[in-house]
């Protein structure tokens, strides 16, 4: 089983900011979690992603440049609770190094290549940028629907490099 997933965050630097949301999609279902408390939230995160690898030992994690950004995010935040993270060492795809071939240098982000390959853009026009404000907001459900949108994007270029043979695997 393959899961897609993307963070929104309030800034850049899991030293000072913090997660706000984690939308997930597997076996054709999405979801989200979100809190006012960031350690519920990775606690949630960690858990889902232990059951799925006790329950399918070939599992995936699909991301979009979530090597460089949304792991190293989710476990220095979880360090910094104690929170028990789950080995995905050789079980995570990332869309971004594999598209650039490896070159952390290549220009591009999620928006760039869901309009490279035509797919709809993100919720409302937001971007990561307005996420901190939605939620001092309290605009959850709005901070929900804008990762949602991610993770169709995510899905879409997932699609997208397996039909080109990019990468292999089913998610549904």
């Amino acid at each position: 089983m393959n899961l897609i997933f993307d963070i929104e965050t309030t800034g850049l630097n899991p030293l000072i900011d913090r997660i706000i949301c984690i939308a997930l999609k597997s076996n054709g279902k999405e979801l989200t979690i979100i809190d006012s408390n960031e350690k519920v939230i990775l606690e949630k995160f960690w858990n889902y992603v232990r059951e799925i690898k006790i329950k399918d030992l070939g599992f995936r994690l699909i991301g979009f440049n979530c090597w460089s950004f949304d792991l190293p995010f989710l476990i220095i935040r979880s360090f910094k609770y104690g929170i028990n993270v789950v080995d995905t060492s050789g079980k995570v795809i990332d869309l971004r190094h594999l598209l650039s071939y490896g070159n952390k240098y290549q220009n591009g982000k999620l928006s760039d290549y869901a309009e490279l390959i035509e797919l709809e853009q993100k919720y409302n026009g937001y971007d990561g940028s307005d996420m901190k404000r939605l939620f001092g907001e309290g605009k959850f459900a709005e901070i929900e629907k804008y990762a949602l949108s991610d993770i169709k994007i995510t899905f879409g270029i997932y699609e997208r490099a397996l039909k080109i043979g990019l990468v292999g695997s089913d998610v549904r």
